[in-house]
């Protein structure tokens, strides 16, 4: 059993059984001076979680800075706009491409999923 703690945006971060989560669309984004990583897991209930780290590297503004967002979606919710809000939210001080870039990766991994 793998535990995983996942940061959420506006709320306190949680911990998940990565065996009980799999993954099911990941995308990153690695820069000169950061890191960016978007991911999707889901339950076997239905229940979807959409998160997303930064890590800052030597030269950032805060070399080593690590912060993340994320949401908890309920079965059947419309899994785009939580990619695009988590996206906006861990790319917010990032020209808009960024998190329309994360975006557009993250849901071509979830379809490449979807049609596996």
């Amino acid at each position: 059993m793998a535990l995983l703690t996942i940061a959420l945006t506006n709320r306190p971060s949680i911990r998940i059984d990565d065996a009980h989560w799999p993954s099911i669309a990941t995308t990153k984004l690695d820069a000169r001076l950061y890191a960016l990583q978007l991911g999707v897991r889901q339950h076997a209930d239905g229940r979807i979680i959409v998160h997303a780290s930064l890590k800052g590297k030597p030269g950032y503004a805060v070399a080593d800075e690590r912060r993340g967002a994320g949401t908890v979606l309920q079965p059947r919710a419309d899994i785009l706009v939580a990619v695009r809000q988590v996206a906006q939210d861990i790319a917010q001080d990032f020209d808009e491409k960024v998190s329309r870039e994360l975006t557009r990766t993250c849901m071509i991994s979830l379809n490449d999923k979807d049609t596996a």
